[in-house]
């Protein structure tokens, strides 16, 4: 026998109200997910940047391996410094103790928007305003070294790199850092008090030093890696041994 005309026939496609329904509960899955993909992104990114920095001391080592005296590469600033040193730049001696330029370990995943930037041209590296392109080739850099960490050298009569084994408290003087400086006028290299010692009241940079989960890296002279707060940097810059006789505190 025939099934009558009128008989309930199988459902084709949904209804707008099922459509709404799966809708929301897409929504809500990714919610739920996106927190957690974020983090594991930085964590990812905060991992990279210990490497980099961990690849930049052995380039750093490396290098005073190669030097008669052992001195450390020169990252101070720019004008001023020794001849032999003229016209060359921390990068460059890192990159000859690596013995090959690798553009991407000196530049941050989650530095966003670096301002400082390496110019390269005729082989040398020299810091210069990212947006600012004069001449050569400009990439990003996420890192400086410390204006500060210079001795005196008397015969030359100039400021010279210490050696690493001129540090008494290796595992408390600062390296590299990923945080910017806290005054504009000494973005090529950090400067103890002036810059770290005004991270938390001069805050224009302080979103610099948080890029980790609310900390950054900072790279010891006895080559360990660890993750700051902005007040512990702050707070660590009255560690550090400075060039021109300052007490140092522990």
């Amino acid at each position: 026998m025939s099934p009558p005309s009128n008989a309930a026939q199988t459902k084709n496609g949904f209804t707008l109200i099922e459509l709404l329904v799966v809708v929301s509960i897409i929504g809500i899955l990714l919610a739920l997910l996106l927190p957690g993909l974020s983090l594991a992104q930085e964590a990812a990114n905060d991992l990279i940047c210990k490497t980099n920095l961990n690849q930049l001391f052995k380039g750093a080592f490396y290098y005073s391996e190669q030097e008669e005296d052992q001195r450390l590469p020169f990252f101070g600033w720019l004008t001023g410094r020794p001849p032999e040193y003229s016209g060359t730049w921390w990068v460059t001696q890192v990159t000859k103790g690596m013995e090959t330029f690798e553009p991407e370990i000196f530049v941050c995943p989650s530095d966003t928007d670096p301002y400082m930037g390496i110019r390269i041209r005729r082989g040398l590296h020299t810091a210069t305003d990212i947006k600012v392109v004069h001449s050569g080739v400009v990439l990003p850099l996420s890192y400086r070294g410390p204006c500060d960490t210079l001795e005196w050298h008397v015969p030359k009569k100039n400021y010279y790199p210490k050696r690493l084994t001129d540090y008494k408290r290796p595992d408390k003087a600062l390296l590299l850092t990923e945080g910017w400086a806290a005054t504009v006028a000494s973005k090529e290299c950090f400067r103890n008090m002036r810059d770290m010692g005004a991270i938390t009241y001069k805050p224009d940079y302080l979103h610099t030093w948080e890029r980790h989960f609310g900390a950054t890296n900072l790279l010891h002279m006895d080559g360990h890696i660890a993750r700051y707060t902005p007040l512990e940097a702050e707070k660590l810059a009255l560690r550090q041994e400075w060039s021109g006789g300052y007490n140092v505190k522990y």
